[in-house]
């Protein structure tokens, strides 16, 4: 195949030529455009790890309510060690990168799988737990109900009023 000509006669081959200059160009763009990338996804992952690591604490701190409110019973002990467990890992997760983090959670799972399901199932149940308790409570406070406000003379909607709903 000929390569095909302008106007003037020239090859478009030229055109070809310049383009290691554009191809450049373009390299350097897309690389920066990656190291932003993955500049927003690490922070998002970091924000995402302290919040992870709050509600862990959280978590533990309500496994300890729960072992003091047993005191007097075998399960005491138990809840205690849990609750000292997810103290750790609340730490762990708030101070470790986010490879270590996956890494030892694979880890843990590999060498004790049993242990790894069982807790990921009680995690679950606390968690239900709290939404539960949370739904609650919202649910508990008086509700608003707004009506829209007419103006008699001239007819039209002129506000939004609104009083608590009685219980």
């Amino acid at each position: 195949m000929e390569p095909s000509k302008n106007r003037s006669g020239e090859s478009q081959n030229k055109s070809f030529k310049q383009s290691p200059d554009l191809v450049g160009e373009a390299k350097g763009l897309a690389g920066k455009v990656a190291d932003q990338a993955k500049e927003v996804v690490s922070d998002k992952a970091q924000d995402q790890q302290q919040r992870s690591a709050g509600n862990i604490g959280k978590v533990a701190k309500a496994l300890h309510r729960t072992s003091e409110d047993l005191a007097d019973t075998m399960a005491a002990p138990y809840v205690e060690k849990a609750a000292a467990a997810l103290d750790r890992m609340s730490g762990s997760v708030r101070e470790a990168n986010l490879r270590d983090i996956v890494e030892a959670t694979e880890r843990f799972a590999r060498k004790d799988p049993v242990l790894f399901v069982g807790g990921a199932f009680a995690i679950g149940l606390i968690a239900a737990r709290f939404l539960k308790s949370s739904a609650r409570a919202t649910s508990e406070r008086p509700q608003r109900i707004l009506e829209p406000v007419t103006d008699p003379e001239v007819g039209e909607s002129v506000g939004i009023r609104g009083q608590d709903e009685p219980r």
